[in-house]
């Protein structure tokens, strides 16, 4: 039985206004962000292990900087997601644009991932890996390393402890639950205000919070599972 893994991040920097591979080693925002994923990650036993940095250039980086869709034939998400180099060896792949195009009213994509969860392994393909927009990344690095944590909790198989109705939740028996009965204000979303004490403070809560950061023992036992963490 599993308590510990190692999981390789191989990260991608597609056209990016902030910086490139090289800059974004130097930048301290961003590497206080991969240290607070390695926390975040930890806590689940996923020590992170190598972590290597690629441009992605040329044509790509024009056209995908910004991706304009996420479903159907041909999608951009799709085609930035198969640049990801298989000579890169296993571990978990994240691409990093200027934004994502899509989001629901009210809400930006902050990131998605290929699948949940993702083909393992398996790079160059149209789901392998996550995407991340660098919308919140002003934010700081807390804020935006929930984000990558997040969405590589779902390509390594972890669904939200809660969906936006409260009415569906996750699989795990161990993971808190936020229903719909606590959606005060009848709009039909629980909110992270309307959810404290009730999962907001998971990290795959389904909304972005500044205290969403844990994991409970059920979601270590899926993470340590996944064949990426060897």
């Amino acid at each position: 039985v599993p308590s510990i893994g190692k999981l390789d991040l191989h990260l991608y920097f597609v056209g990016l206004e902030e910086f490139d591979a090289a800059g974004a080693r130097q930048d301290p925002v961003f590497q206080a962000t991969i240290a607070r994923v390695r926390e975040l990650y930890g806590q689940a036993g996923v020590v992170v292990g190598d972590v290597t940095y690629h441009d992605v250039g040329g044509s790509a980086a024009i056209e995908y900087a910004v991706v304009d869709s996420i479903q159907g034939a041909g999608n951009e998400m799709a085609g930035v997601l198969a640049q990801s180099d298989p000579s890169a060896g296993p571990g978990l792949n994240f691409f990093f644009v200027r934004e994502i195009v899509g989001g629901q009213d009210g809400y930006v994509i902050l990131g998605i991932a290929g699948g949940i969860p993702g083909p393992p392994d398996l790079s160059g393909g149209p789901h392998s890996g996550v995407l991340v927009g660098m919308t919140d990344y002003a934010d700081g690095a807390e804020q935006f390393a929930q984000t990558m944590a997040h969405e590589g909790g779902h390509f390594l198989g972890l669904y939200h402890t809660s969906e936006s109705s409260g009415t569906s939740f996750d699989p795990l028996a161990g993971t808190p639950e936020c229903p719909a009965s606590r959606d005060a204000n009848f709009d039909g979303y629980v909110s992270p205000q309307e959810c404290k004490g009730y999962g907001v403070e998971n990290l795959m809560f389904w909304s972005a919070a500044s205290d969403a950061s844990g994991l409970v023992s059920d979601q270590a036992f899926v993470l340590l599972r996944n064949p990426s963490v060897r």
